[in-house]
């Protein structure tokens, strides 16, 4: 991005004028730009957007794989309706599944999904927001289709799209 670095973004808030970002991170898809990246990104100053593309398999997978450094289940700690991430965290394997073992089934994302797979994709997208933002709360992450909460408009297993409300940074908008 072509940023002149003395502009300033108003913000609609009340706060006082904020730099432009010189750099937007992310979107690239199926925690390619994971929260990590985000993070870092933010702590640097600049921009960060999460993909929220089939974050139900990635949160599945990381906690069937025994969750290493326990960043997801931390997070699931934090999702607002706590029996909601309790049925996600049965997904979780202590010390990982044994390689051989393949990962269980997860239910497909139609528009007549399951409760189950429309809550693993929620949990999911709301996971990876709230860990990009846990150590630089003041900064701002978006996950498209992470709203209100973290829950997304319409989840497919592709892509959870949306739009971002303005002002929204992706979780309690």
């Amino acid at each position: 991005m072509a940023a002149v670095r003395n502009e300033t973004l108003p913000s609609g808030d009340g706060a006082s004028n904020r730099p432009r970002p010189t750099v937007i991170q992310g979107g690239m898809g199926v925690a390619v730009s994971g929260w990590r990246l985000a993070r870092e990104v933010s702590r640097a100053g600049h921009l960060r957007v999460l993909s929220g593309t089939a974050m139900d398999a990635v949160l599945a997978r990381r906690l069937q794989d025994g969750d290493p450094g326990g960043h997801d289940r931390r997070a699931l700690r934090h999702f607002p309706r706590r029996v909601v991430a309790q049925r996600v965290d049965t997904y979780f394997v202590e010390g990982g599944r044994h390689p051989d073992t393949p990962y269980r089934p997860l239910p497909k994302l139609t528009m007549l999904t399951a409760h189950t797979g429309q809550e693993l994709a929620v949990v999911g997208n709301f996971a990876e927001v709230w860990l990009a933002k846990e150590a630089s709360s003041a900064r701002r992450s978006w996950s498209p289709g992470t709203r209100r909460a973290g829950r997304p408009p319409m989840p497919s297993r592709t892509s959870s799209s949306g739009c971002r409300p303005p002002r929204c940074d992706g979780v309690g908008c």
